[in-house]
């Protein structure tokens, strides 16, 4: 199945990305928890996902930030949904097996 000209294995990974986004940016605490570099990441992945859908092109690079982002924010004390991991690991084999 194809959708705008990618799989539907890219269209999956996309919606889980930006339904986690969503996840983790209504869930953050008060304080900063993340170093600069990771804020600035993430302020510019907040910006895109409402601007360009994710895609096999940018997927596996917004899925590497929002990993980075849930990990820290659970390091914080936030709690991630329990499908987190899992719906990473289906990026990952995008990003290494091509699915």
């Amino acid at each position: 199945m194809k959708i705008d000209g990618a799989s539907s294995s890219a269209w999956k990974c996309g919606a889980t990305i930006g339904a986690a986004t969503l996840v983790v940016a209504s869930c953050e605490t008060s304080r900063d928890y993340l170093d600069p570099a990771l804020r600035r990441r993430v302020d510019e992945l907040k910006s895109a996902v409402g601007v360009e859908p994710t895609t096999h092109a940018n997927g596996v690079e917004c899925g590497e930030v929002l990993w980075s982002w849930g990990n820290e924010f659970a390091l914080a004390g936030g709690m991630l949904p329990v499908n987190f991991p899992p719906r990473f690991r289906e990026v990952a084999l995008v990003r290494f097996d091509g699915r």
